[in-house]
């Protein structure tokens, strides 16, 4: 007899990577949070306090999420030009309206591709809210899955990023940016 994990419960994993270690958060098959660390041991941390805040309890998995985990860290690693393979979890992360409608524009930008803060606001048609539209993309709970990475300032230059600049450096690298681009 199987049991099911009581609602409060959150599944953890993380898996090393290039640009350090990637850590997820999930319930059930909808992920809440991810992120870059630079450490396991900071991995483990930055997913146990992501579920506190969120009054779940943390468990280690060592079976779906983890064999994830580690497929993120292979598309991390070698990016292809697709987005990386969910296999049918959910990508639930918990914001404001906006919030929301930033990070489901966020997830139209192709791999390869940037948009400025200015023209993602614009998208939204919310011209004059660049700056919340940056605030936004700094809230972003799902790193790499939702590509807030893909976004930089008007001029080209990168902007900022929650997990380091130097990382957004090397994502876009590997996702073969070379110039600004414009889509649809």
């Amino acid at each position: 007899m199987t049991s099911t994990p009581p609602a409060f419960a959150a599944q953890m994993a993380w898996h090393p990577v290039a640009l350090g270690c990637i850590w997820l958060l999930a319930q059930n098959d909808t992920l809440l949070a991810a992120g870059l660390a630079d450490v396991e041991t900071q991995a483990e941390l930055l997913a146990q306090q992501a579920a506190r805040s969120r009054g779940l309890t943390p468990t280690i998995d060592s079976n779906r999420l983890q064999t994830l985990a580690s497929s993120l860290a292979q598309w991390l690693d070698a990016p292809a030009a697709t987005e990386p393979n969910l296999d049918g979890w959910r990508l639930q992360p918990q914001g404001t309206p906006f919030q929301q409608a930033v990070w489901q524009q966020l997830q139209q930008i192709p791999v390869g591709t940037t948009l400025s803060y200015t023209e993602l606001a614009q998208r939204l048609g919310r011209a004059s809210a660049t700056r919340a539209v940056a605030s936004a993309c700094g809230a972003n709970p799902l790193a790499v899955l939702v590509p807030c990475h893909r976004v930089v300032r008007r001029d080209g230059s990168l902007g900022g990023y929650r997990w380091g600049l130097e990382r957004k450096r090397q994502l876009l690298a590997r996702e073969s940016f070379t110039e600004r681009s414009s889509w649809p």
